[in-house]
């Protein structure tokens, strides 16, 4: 039997060997996990800050008064940080995903994100 003697062969050091890569494996995607979850729970703040902020936003765009002016530079300057968060938060959550992707495949991040999907509410779009 081919597997017999394969496994024979196997010394002390190669299975030592083994343990530590399974380790550090194992790290590995603990790790991959929480950076993704964590860049999804961002991603999903950043979007709600953003929309709170666009309504405030589309909301003093529409007084016409002098502190209405005054302020609109705050405002705008506000709003296009708000929007660029919400970017840089979708660029960290696409990126850990992908890393999550890589090591243990699109079908086990599919299998999570739709298991996450119907366990919250809270979606994340693709945008």
């Amino acid at each position: 039997n081919p597997q017999e003697s394969a496994l024979s062969q196997v010394t002390d050091a190669d299975m030592v060997i083994l343990a530590k890569e399974v380790e550090a494996l194992q790290s590995q995607l603990i790790t991959l996990y929480y950076n993704y979850r964590h860049a999804k729970e961002r991603l999903a703040l950043a979007q709600e800050a953003n929309s709170t902020i666009s309504k405030y936003y589309d909301h003093t765009s529409h007084i016409e008064n002098s502190t209405a002016e005054a302020l609109q530079p705050l405002i705008q300057s506000i709003y296009d940080n708000s929007k660029q968060d919400e970017q840089t938060a979708h660029q960290a959550y696409n990126s850990s995903k992908s890393a999550l992707t890589l090591v243990v495949g699109p079908d086990a991040v599919a299998a999570l994100e739709q298991g996450n999907k119907t366990g919250s509410s809270a979606s994340i779009s693709g945008s």
